[in-house]
Parts: C-alpha cells; structure tokens; sequence
C-alpha cells in the first residue's frame, strides 16, 4: 500500500527501483494520492519499464516548469554567514511552492487561472432570435394552479432504461413583467435547425447546458 503525501511518493519510486534493482518487485500494489500514481505506474507498465517510467515521471515533476531555473543567488550568502541553512531551506521551499502555484508542475497539473481558459473550456457568445416565452403562455393559457412550464428535449435517450431529457421552469418567473425567457428559432441570424422543428429555451442565470433544445 502506497501512502499519500508528495515527497514520500518520490520516496517510493526510489524504494522500487532499489528492490528492482535486487529482483524483489511486489506482486501487487495499491495505493491513495501520489501513492496511487505510483501505484498506477508500476501495474500499467511492463515489468521492465516500470522504473524507467517512475523516474521519468517524478524527474518531470520535479523539473522547473518552462526550463532549468535560473541559479538562487544564495551561495555568497550562505559562505559569509548572513544565511543559514535552515533559512535557505526555507526560502527554496517558498520559492518552489510559488512557482508551483504560478506555473503548475510539468506533467502534473497546470494551474486554473481567473478569465478566459482556451483550452477547451471557453465561453462563446450568440445573438438570439425568438419571442418572449410570457407572451406565448398569455396566448395559449395556463391552467389554473399550474406551477411550472415542462420542455421535453428533442433528442432521445440512447437507452430505454434512461429517463427522457426534461427540464423545466418556474411559472412565477417565465411570467414576470420583467422575464427575460425567449424561446429562440435563429442563432446569429440562422436558423436553428433548416427542419424548423425545434427550438431552444433562452434564460438568463442559467448555465448554457440547461438551454433545452425542444419539439
């Protein structure tokens, strides 16, 4: 079993390439947090390149994260006395957990930042078209004591045994004087769809994958 905890898990990769190196690996391995990477390393390999794949990793992740770190002038301070070792433990490790928390760890993780994340998560914008969904409820009526307006999603569930797709939305709101809920058929001027058989529901607040696209 292979325990969490950073620096012990590098502390295991070391145990492992030395019972390699004298041919007394483990049958089976677990392990939780920097454990269970390692753990994941050594069972996904091949024997003969579970330590190389171990050093590899951990070598990475301990490698500055866009290149070799520009040398700490601490040297001249430590000869002279002005800096003790203890302090200069102190300041590199203060050191390296800030540029962990500004730059990430190679092969590891990569920090989320406030704004726009390119990297597969950004956010677009899009002009509606469409009427207000309190007009078209004045329109077609609501039954008294009804609560809430039901929209079943166009598309089916890939299984029988799966719920179809709805969501819904309170009345109090879609009828407010001041409601902003549009059932919208164009997007940026185009259609939504050439058949015209759907629609998507518009509503502020409300994140972009509660928009149901509807018969």
């Amino acid at each position: 079993m292979l325990q969490g905890g950073g620096a012990l898990g590098a502390y295991q990769a070391g145990v492992y390439e030395t019972l390699s190196d004298f041919g007394h690996t483990p049958g089976w391995v677990a392990g939780i947090s920097i454990g269970a990477i390692n753990a994941a390393l050594i069972a996904g390999n091949p024997k003969q390149h579970r330590v190389e794949r171990l050093r590899e990793f951990w070598e990475g992740v301990s490698s500055f994260p866009f290149g070799h770190p520009p040398p700490l002038p601490v040297a001249r301070a430590v000869a002279s006395g002005k800096l003790t070792f203890d302090r200069t433990r102190d300041a590199l490790n203060e050191t390296n957990a800030t540029i962990a928390m500004l730059f990430g760890v190679n092969g590891f993780f990569s920090p989320r930042v406030p704004g726009v994340q390119w990297s597969g998560t950004a956010v677009g914008n899009a002009r509606w078209t469409g009427v207000r969904l309190r007009d078209l409820l004045e329109r077609a009526g609501v039954k008294p004591g009804a609560k809430e307006a039901t929209f079943r999603g166009l598309d089916k569930p890939p299984l029988e045994s799966v719920p179809a797709f709805v969501k819904s939305l309170d009345l109090a709101r879609a009828s407010a004087p001041d409601a902003d809920v549009l059932v919208a058929y164009a997007m940026n001027d185009a259609p939504l769809f050439p058949t015209h058989e759907a629609i998507v529901v518009v509503h502020h607040g409300d994140a972009g994958a509660h928009r149901r696209r509807s018969t």
